[in-house]
């Protein structure tokens, strides 16, 4: 059994590529984010106004070991762009094929402004900020990736 884990900083289309990558390999798959919201009866957008980060991370966590406990044969799991954040992921993450979604930040200012409606973490930041975010991340994507696939504007988002 593999759990295949897709990591990358949000909007870079985890789910899309996991989906796909998924089924090519004939497997499950499994969207973090939505099991959140499934175990926590709450949208992402509600956990993040009402708790804030550091809750949902909480959260995130316990859904992301519920999700590894259930798996009983090869899964693709697209996660959340912040789950390399939290150290008590990391020993789990290393036991995953983890595949990074590197996306240049040029692509990922293009879509900033679509992404912003949906995504509360960066909702009312600057765009420096989101920069400085996207770049401390990169470095823990990087640094725990066993596979990176490179992003680029051309890259077809469909099967």
């Amino acid at each position: 059994m593999k759990i295949i884990l897709i990591i990358g900083f949000m909007g870079c289309g985890k789910t899309t590529y996991g989906k796909t990558i998924a089924e090519k390999l004939s497997c499950n798959f499994v969207d973090l984010d939505n099991k959140i919201q499934e175990y926590s009866e709450m949208s992402i957008s509600f956990i993040f106004e009402k708790f804030g980060e550091n809750y949902f991370r909480t959260i995130e966590h316990k859904t992301f070991i519920k999700v590894l406990s259930d798996i009983k044969e090869t899964t693709v799991i697209a996660a959340g762009g912040g789950i390399i954040t939290n150290v008590a992921n990391l020993k789990h993450i290393q036991n995953c094929l983890t595949v990074f979604l590197d996306i240049p930040w040029k692509y990922f200012e293009d879509r900033l402004p679509n992404l912003r409606e949906t995504r509360p973490l960066i909702k009312s930041k600057t765009s420096k900020e989101i920069y400085e975010l996207w770049l401390a991340r990169k470095n823990y994507y990087n640094k725990y990736a066993d596979l990176t696939i490179k992003i680029t504007q051309n890259n077809n988002y469909e099967k």
